[in-house]
């Protein structure tokens, strides 16, 4: 669970807020005009949205994970109980 949390924690520092900020670094030095300069900081917010799963295209994916997580919680919360209250019955 831990290796799964630091995998995407690095996802996404590395490959989508690093990309993104050199993206929007490349198109500011570029800039004419503050318009260009929003256009870029648009760019960025959208690519960082859209890389840690957060735009309406992604929400089966978040879904999932969400899913997926507090599952590996909950089964993790049973046996650490299960372990230090053996007195008390539970199933899976």
């Amino acid at each position: 669970m831990i290796h799964f949390l630091h995998q995407t924690q690095y996802y996404f520092l590395f490959e989508v807020l690093e990309c993104s900020w050199a993206e929007m670094q490349n198109q500011v030095n570029k800039a004419e005009c503050l318009d260009d300069i929003i256009i870029a900081h648009t760019v960025f917010l959208n690519s960082i949205q859209r890389g840690v799963l957060l735009d309406e295209n992604s929400r089966e994916i978040d879904i999932l994970f969400e899913y997926l997580i507090s599952g590996q919680i909950l089964r993790y919360y049973i046996r650490l109980d299960s372990k230090y209250r053996p007195d008390r019955p539970h199933t899976g």
